[in-house]
């Protein structure tokens, strides 16, 4: 027969056999600790970069809806004379560049205004874009020969300017600052294109050149 040993005791277990000892333990503790604060540290990182990635996105999509917004309206200028509340005749287009965080404005008549409600109105919709206490507010009304000074609607088209500037190409390369704002018997002069230059409070520049094509003829 195979003889056959006896069990140990525990007192004549390996080392290896029996357990942690207190030190191992408080050692294997903080490690857990550490990797425990290092993933919560890392989980709130990841969130702040996202919240921060988020708001990015939202100023993005702001940016391109106004950018969107001013080209629609720009690129379907109306060669289309109205007046204002006293009767007089406004000029086709006119503005000028704004020096601080509420001035600068572009006025003019747009095409192509949909119309789904069939409200008693045109197709034309007479605008002006106008940079007020650093947000760019885009005025219309509903009826070209306005009775009233105040616009019919009034919405806020981006927020956080710092400036507007604008440029009105005269002739080949003679770019002004200014159009039609001045008593002037030119009032159906329209410039050959419109620079719009936005400064934002992030210190990022948007700039378009829009060529009006009325003005080639």
């Amino acid at each position: 027969m195979t003889p056959t040993k006896a069990p140990c005791s525990p007192n004549q277990l390996p080392a290896r056999q029996q357990g942690f000892t207190l030190i191992e333990i408080i050692v294997a503790l903080v490690i857990f600790a550490l990797i425990g604060l290092g993933s919560y540290s890392l989980l709130t990182n990841s969130m702040t970069i996202a919240d921060q990635v988020e708001l990015k996105g939202d100023r993005l999509a702001e940016l391109q809806r106004a950018e969107l917004r001013m080209e629609q309206d720009i690129v379907q200028f109306a060669f289309r004379s109205t007046r204002n509340e006293f009767g007089d005749r406004i000029p086709l287009l006119r503005g000028e560049t704004g020096f601080s965080e509420s001035s600068g404005y572009l006025e003019f008549t747009r095409s192509g205004w949909s119309n789904p409600a069939a409200l008693p109105r045109s197709d034309l919709e007479h605008l002006i874009y106008k940079l007020e206490d650093g947000t760019l507010w885009r005025l219309s009304w509903y009826y070209l020969d306005h009775a009233e000074e105040t616009a019919d609607l009034k919405r806020p088209l981006l927020t956080g300017v710092t400036k507007l500037t604008l440029g009105f190409l005269e002739g080949e390369d003679l770019w002004r600052d200014n159009w039609n704002t001045a008593n002037s018997d030119a009032i159906d002069s329209i410039p050959r294109a419109i620079s719009v230059e936005i400064e934002l409070f992030e210190g990022v520049t948007l700039k378009r050149v829009y060529r009006l094509g009325v003005a080639a003829k």
